[in-house]
């Protein structure tokens, strides 16, 4: 029964997320969103910031354990910023909200995790250092974080998905112009 609880308040707090910045949902709304008295709500959670923050880990945890192969940066990219896509809305109030550090160490590891698995698979067989390997993870993270947060900025105005494949052509077509001389 704690587990279903504390899903109810964790899916009550991102429903809330979604409809209203962060700053503007308190204990009281969340407890009356799941129908828990406020006893349960600190019986499973600090305040609000904790909550979030155990949101957050769990996606993390997730993304940690998925070590599926991904064919390539496109489709790390977009296993590591599932949760900011299917919670438009709730990370956007996150990011717009004195506490948006919270959700920029979650999207450097989530992404890091995707690109360092990649590369690491991309990497079997070639002679390079863990010191390259974690340059070139963090690389991609940096580039990818700066995207985001551009998309962010912006009010997510941008497809995310067609930027990224819009970008995935553009860097074959450099790539193979490059190749070419």
């Amino acid at each position: 029964m704690p587990q279903f609880t504390k899903r109810a308040i964790k899916d009550a707090f991102m429903s809330l997320l979604n409809e209203r910045p962060f700053e503007k949902i308190t204990v009281k709304d969340i407890i009356e969103k799941c129908g828990v008295s406020r006893n349960t709500f600190y019986y499973h959670f600090q305040d609000v910031y904790d909550l979030m923050g155990e949101i957050l880990d769990d996606e993390m945890t997730r993304l940690e354990a998925d070590n599926t192969e991904t064919p390539n940066w496109i489709e790390a990219f977009k296993q590591a910023t599932e949760f900011a896509r299917q919670n438009k809305r709730a990370v956007y109030h996150l990011y717009k909200s004195v506490n948006h550090s919270y959700l920029e160490r979650y999207l450097y590891n989530a992404i890091y995790c995707k690109m360092e698995n990649l590369v690491n698979q991309r990497a079997r067989g070639i002679e390079c250092s863990q010191k390259e390997k974690r340059i070139m993870s963090e690389f991609y993270t940096f580039a990818l974080m700066g995207e985001i947060f551009h998309w962010l900025n912006t009010d997510m105005k941008t497809n995310i998905e067609e930027w990224v494949s819009e970008l995935d052509s553009l860097i074959n077509g450099i790539t193979t112009d490059i190749l070419k001389k």
